[in-house]
């Protein structure tokens, strides 16, 4: 009898181990192994208190994503992180009962993250407040705006802009694109008509008219602004991005009260980040007869140096963080991620 309790107690101790082992394992689903997901699954890892299990799309076919999706809903998945707008959508089309809390997406209400999804997660939406500042910083008098979009999460983009462009001086003008030849062609009509072009994300911006778009902008003198990554080294005056281990951090923290029942992940609720990293193309900009003034260079540095700092606040080197942030705002008191 003893003998046989012991084997009772022993199976009943293997499976419980198994169960915990499971429940420590947090499945995370990433659109691509790029350099700004990766960044922020090192912050999602330093902040979250479960094993983290990755998912990578493009090494996954159309079988293997079906048992995927088909094995989180049989085993009942307290959640799932997606990261990327592929990942995020993909989730939402094959999940109904296990909770996505999405990351690294623009627009999520446009992609269909609302009130009826079970669904909860962090954007990369850059306040559009952040772009026109950063524009009348390099161009006072830049006046007419214009931006293209071909979608619903484009347009949502533009719309923030049309909406505030008179609370800073600015004529916004939102145009919307049919086909590749109608971008070209309305693009031209623009010449000698705006000041700046705003490219938000899209899927308008293909690689051959964002090349088209750049030249033009060149050659006329307009600053070209955009909230997309790694384009200001291709062709672009400026860009202002989300700092991406931030999304991370807030990442691990969200899914740490949604697994302990703090908050319950559904209807859509989206939050941000309030740090943003301003990065200017100096060899564009002269190319484009563009004179980049010296506070705005200094903002670029101090961006640099915002990121310093929010790494020794995320170490716990709360004192050296805070002795960056008050140099920071000592040289740009208008600094909001780093007063944040």
């Amino acid at each position: 009898m003893n003998l046989l309790f012991k084997l009772c107690l022993l199976l009943f101790l293997l499976s419980s181990l198994r169960i915990y082992s499971e429940e420590e394992s947090l499945e995370i689903l990433l659109s691509s192994n790029n350099s700004i997901y990766l960044s922020t699954l090192q912050s999602i890892q330093s902040t979250s208190k479960k094993k983290l299990n990755l998912n990578f799309i493009n090494s996954m076919n159309e079988s293997d994503l079906k048992i995927f999706f088909s094995s989180l809903e049989n085993k009942k998945a307290p959640l799932l992180i997606t990261l990327g707008q592929q990942a995020s959508l993909l989730a939402k089309e094959n999940l109904s009962n296990v909770s996505i809390l999405y990351s690294l997406i623009n627009a999520p209400r446009a992609l269909g993250f609302n009130y009826k999804s079970n669904t909860c997660g962090i954007h990369i939406d850059v306040p559009i407040q952040e772009i026109f500042r950063a524009l009348k910083d390099i161009k006072p008098e830049a006046k007419n705006i214009a931006a293209f979009y071909s979608n619903n999460a484009g347009e949502l983009l533009v719309n923030e802009a049309d909406y505030t462009d008179s609370l800073h001086g600015i004529i916004f003008h939102k145009i919307k694109i049919e086909s590749k030849n109608d971008f070209r062609e309305k693009l031209y009509q623009l010449k000698n008509k705006i000041d700046a072009f705003y490219i938000v994300p899209d899927a308008i911006y293909s690689e051959d008219n964002f090349e088209i778009l750049s030249k033009f902008a060149k050659e006329n003198q307009i600053v070209l602004m955009t909230q997309i990554p790694f384009i200001v080294n291709v062709g672009t005056t400026f860009s202002i991005t989300p700092y991406y281990a931030r999304v991370g951090t807030f990442i691990g923290e969200l899914a740490n009260e949604v697994l302990s029942g703090k908050i319950d992940c559904k209807y859509g609720y989206a939050n941000s980040v309030k740090e943003f990293s301003l990065s200017l193309n100096k060899s564009y900009a002269e190319d484009s007869g563009i004179s980049l003034p010296a506070n705005i260079l200094k903002r670029a540095e101090n961006s640099r140096l915002l990121i310093e700092g929010i790494h020794f606040y995320e170490r716990g080197n709360l004192d050296v963080s805070n002795l960056v942030m008050e140099k920071i705002l000592k040289e740009d008191p208008t600094n909001f991620s780093a007063l944040y």
